[in-house]
């Protein structure tokens, strides 16, 4: 975040959307936009932007709570994807292709429902 000044001598805060990811990450709780435009500087309009872009590119995530009032958190860290073990012993099983000693297609129906009824 920077306070830079425009050609008129106001101050021209320029909040980036790492900003705002900064002071969700350093609270435990859900944050309205007011109470991050406040903590920024910045308009409750520039805010919902940022926030905006925020949650379409899934960085927050965000809940109705009340008529007007929506919360904005950081989602639960992924979990960490496991690793395949080229060990694993189901790497050495043998494939099953349609038309082999397993293959049940022919009759699916004995399998689903039972035997079928003879015509005797």
């Amino acid at each position: 975040m920077s306070n830079e000044r425009d050609d008129r001598g106001k101050f021209v805060t320029q909040v980036t959307l790492e900003d705002i990811l900064g002071i969700l990450r350093r609270t435990s709780e859900p944050m309205t936009a007011t109470e991050l435009s406040t903590e920024l500087g910045i308009s409750n309009r520039a805010i919902l932007n940022k926030l905006n872009t925020l949650h379409e590119r899934g960085d927050v995530r965000r809940k109705k709570v009340g008529s007007r009032s929506v919360v904005w958190w950081l989602p639960d860290e992924p979990t960490e994807k496991q690793e395949i073990n080229p060990d694993d012993p189901f790497w050495d099983a043998e494939p099953v292709a349609a038309g082999g000693p397993t293959d049940v297609s022919s009759n699916v129906d004995e399998y689903l429902y039972g035997e079928p009824e003879s015509d005797e």
